[in-house]
């Protein structure tokens, strides 16, 4: 029942009095994560009073093929910890979910592209090998503004041509991540529609992406919007590639992170 088929997890807003539930009037289903892959997540109990956080950490799988999913490198694995937290996307309340603080002392090595801004529609905005001795786990953090459009995409890519490609579509309100290229082919539901969100429109995005050998971990806006994918490219993607069909961009702080 998931957003985008098979397995995820659903969530509620409102309040308890310690025996029953009343959740706030939404437009339910919310969805902690609108990517094909986390599910039965858990959080810690007994974290301290002086932390406060709710901490969260997910399966990062689907039962839709979760048993045939290649196992070079590791048949499934776990989510980064992440925060949970209530906050606002403009039109209403959400569950925000962003990786945990001490997961930057995984940074190992910071590679500034810096900023930029797309002049020409028929021009991408392309960082190559924008990572030396890149060996598939990375960070990649940025804010992206868009210029009279309210589309545009960004994709990871590799020399064999393998892509993810992430879509915003600011008129339909939707961000939708294309794995149909990303990797090998093992699993008929595996690649075959977008996968989905709802996005609310708004005038930047800063977006930052975890990356390691078989998954793609997006938070989008402080983890307003989050979608974790899995994906299996043969080789790592070292290609960044940004496109509009019209208007520009504008490309503030680009930067990627080696994690150890």
């Amino acid at each position: 029942g998931g957003p985008n088929g098979g397995s995820a997890t659903q969530y509620f807003i409102g309040n308890f009095d310690g025996k029953t539930f009343t959740p706030d009037t939404m437009n339910y289903p919310l969805w902690l994560d609108y990517g094909r892959d986390n599910y039965a997540g858990v959080t810690w109990s007994n974290v301290p009073a002086t932390d406060g956080r709710r901490l969260f950490i997910g399966w990062m799988s689907n039962w839709d093929y979760a048993n045939e999913i290649p196992t070079e490198n590791f048949r499934s694995a776990m989510t980064v910890a992440r925060t949970l937290r209530l906050a606002h996307n403009g039109e209403h309340l959400v569950v925000a979910s962003e990786p945990v603080k001490e997961l930057e002392s995984l940074r190992r090595e910071a590679v500034l592209l810096g900023d930029k801004t797309r002049t020409n529609t028929s021009d991408a905005i392309t960082f190559e090998n924008f990572l030396p001795n890149n060996q598939g786990a990375y960070e990649l953090t940025f804010t992206v503004t868009p210029n009279e459009t309210d589309a545009f995409s960004f994709a990871l890519e590799n020399a064999k041509g393998e892509t993810i490609k992430y879509l915003f579509d600011g008129a339909n309100k939707t961000l939708s991540v294309d794995r149909s290229k990303s990797s090998v082919a093992f699993n008929a539901n595996f690649a075959e529609t977008l996968i989905k969100a709802p996005m609310v429109a708004k005038k930047s995005y800063t977006v930052r992406l975890l990356v390691d050998k078989a998954s793609t971990e997006l938070f989008v806006n402080n983890g307003e919007l989050v979608q974790t994918n899995a994906v299996f490219p043969t080789e790592v993607y070292n290609t960044l590639r940004f496109n509009t069909s019209k208007g520009t961009l504008t490309l503030n702080d680009v930067t990627v992170y080696k994690l150890k």
